[in-house]
């Protein structure tokens, strides 16, 4: 961006690439829920129960470009037991303060505009539900049947995933939820110290010049976490804070 640009001119220097991503599922929350995710294959691929990134980082893995996500008609009983096991956003998380982290009637607006989008399809049978996402349909057919028996034994003997999202998947009509990686931004800036002070290539503070929040770097190793939402806005006001204070003492 601009600021930036305005720092490299001023004699400041970028961190080392790659730059962190902002990268996770952009839409349909569903997708960072923790039911069962099967690949293109029909098969399953991964322990659900982890956060927005580690979803998009277990479908990359696969060499994949995107994967879907197995709800039943029963989702709005199944999914609010499950929030404060949550794995940050759109899982068990508040976008603003206040407001519910889980509200039904926002999700269902979320299905609308995913079947207008043909992201999302339904069926009354998993042979039928398989065929409309175009995955094989008796592999699709026998991961959901070990899925459910893995639920009702409480033990993921082949991905771990907690006994508490153990939740079967038997109340047709069943739905498929297409998501995949999508990167929002990168997070890289402009190389600072602990005193928010500009580096040059020769790790010499430019004077005068300071960077936060979006336009400082080394704040993320190699992702944007979401655990917590709010790190830009977050490093902005705190250091802003702390800048300002250094600053004002040295007058």
């Amino acid at each position: 961006g601009d600021g930036h640009r305005l720092g490299l001119w001023a004699g400041g220097s970028f961190e080392d690439p790659p730059f962190p991503m902002i990268m996770h599922p952009q839409a349909y929350h569903f997708s960072s829920f923790c039911f069962l995710f099967v690949k293109p294959d029909g098969t399953r691929f991964m322990n659900e129960d982890t956060y927005a990134q580690g979803k998009c980082v277990a479908i990359l893995r696969e060499r994949e470009t995107y994967a879907w996500s197995i709800v039943d008609s029963a989702w709005p009983e199944k999914v609010p037991p499950t929030l404060r096991y949550g794995g940050g956003i759109a899982w068990g998380q508040d976008f603003v303060l206040g407001e519910p982290a889980f509200d039904v009637e926002t999700e269902k607006k979320m299905f609308e505009r995913g079947f207008a989008r043909g992201h999302i399809v339904t069926a009354d049978t998993p042979e039928e539900l398989a065929e409309k996402m175009g995955v094989p349909v008796e592999t699709f057919v026998r991961t959901l049947k070990r899925y459910n028996e893995m639920c009702a034994r409480g033990r993921d003997e082949d991905f771990g995933k907690r006994r508490e999202l153990l939740i079967p998947i038997d109340k047709p009509p069943y739905y498929g939820i297409k998501f995949g990686p999508a990167v929002l931004a990168v997070v890289g800036g402009l190389r600072v110290d602990t005193k928010m002070r500009v580096l040059s290539e020769e790790n010499a503070p430019v004077e005068g010049l300071y960077a936060i929040g979006n336009a400082a770097g080394g704040r993320y190793g190699v992702d944007y976490p979401l655990i917590i939402c709010g790190n830009s806005h977050g490093t902005a006001l705190t250091f802003g804070y702390l800048l300002g204070q250094q600053l004002g003492l040295a007058q």
